[in-house]
Protein backbone atom coordinates (compact mmCIF):
# COMPACT_ATOMS: atom_id res chain seq x y z
CA UNK A 1 0.00 0.00 0.00
CA UNK A 2 1.78 3.50 -1.02
CA UNK A 3 2.03 6.18 1.14
CA UNK A 4 -0.88 8.35 -0.40
CA UNK A 5 -3.42 5.68 0.16
CA UNK A 6 -2.25 5.22 3.86
CA UNK A 7 -2.59 8.71 4.05
CA UNK A 8 -6.14 8.85 2.59
CA UNK A 9 -7.00 6.51 4.56
CA UNK A 10 -5.98 7.87 7.92
CA UNK A 11 -7.59 11.48 6.69
CA UNK A 12 -10.74 9.84 5.97
CA UNK A 13 -10.78 7.66 9.55
CA UNK A 14 -9.72 11.01 11.80
CA UNK A 15 -12.75 12.58 9.50
CA UNK A 16 -14.95 10.07 10.62
CA UNK A 17 -13.86 10.30 14.24
CA UNK A 18 -14.47 13.89 14.02
CA UNK A 19 -17.87 13.87 12.71
CA UNK A 20 -18.63 11.06 14.94
CA UNK A 21 -17.83 13.03 18.43
CA UNK A 22 -19.50 16.09 17.11
CA UNK A 23 -22.76 14.40 16.59
CA UNK A 24 -22.39 12.95 19.79
CA UNK A 25 -22.08 16.50 21.41
CA UNK A 26 -18.10 15.84 22.18
CA UNK A 27 -16.38 19.28 21.24
CA UNK A 28 -12.93 18.25 22.43
CA UNK A 29 -12.76 15.28 20.32
CA UNK A 30 -13.76 16.95 16.99
CA UNK A 31 -10.82 19.97 18.22
CA UNK A 32 -8.42 17.03 19.12
CA UNK A 33 -9.13 15.14 15.23
CA UNK A 34 -8.89 18.25 13.62
CA UNK A 35 -4.83 18.53 14.75
CA UNK A 36 -3.85 15.61 12.56
CA UNK A 37 -6.28 15.74 9.89
CA UNK A 38 -4.37 18.66 9.12
CA UNK A 39 -1.23 17.01 9.59
CA UNK A 40 -3.06 14.04 7.61
CA UNK A 41 -3.69 16.92 4.53
CA UNK A 42 0.28 18.33 4.69
CA UNK A 43 1.57 14.62 3.95
CA UNK A 44 -0.25 13.60 1.45
CA UNK A 45 0.49 17.66 -0.03
CA UNK A 46 4.27 16.86 0.40
CA UNK A 47 3.81 12.51 -0.77
CA UNK A 48 2.30 14.23 -4.40
CA UNK A 49 4.90 17.59 -4.79
CA UNK A 50 7.70 14.92 -4.39
CA UNK A 51 5.90 12.44 -6.86
CA UNK A 52 5.02 15.18 -8.81
CA UNK A 53 8.69 16.45 -8.97
CA UNK A 54 10.00 12.53 -9.50
CA UNK A 55 8.00 12.03 -12.46
CA UNK A 56 8.75 15.66 -14.08
CA UNK A 57 11.70 15.66 -17.10
CA UNK A 58 14.72 16.28 -15.97
CA UNK A 59 15.86 19.64 -15.91
CA UNK A 60 12.31 21.44 -15.92
CA UNK A 61 10.34 22.01 -12.68
CA UNK A 62 6.60 23.11 -12.47
CA UNK A 63 7.60 25.35 -9.40
CA UNK A 64 7.53 29.83 -10.23
CA UNK A 65 10.75 31.13 -10.86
Amino acid sequence: MGRGRLVSFALVAIAGIGVLGFVAGLTWLTVVMAVPAVVAVAVADIVLAVRRQSRAPGGTTTEAG
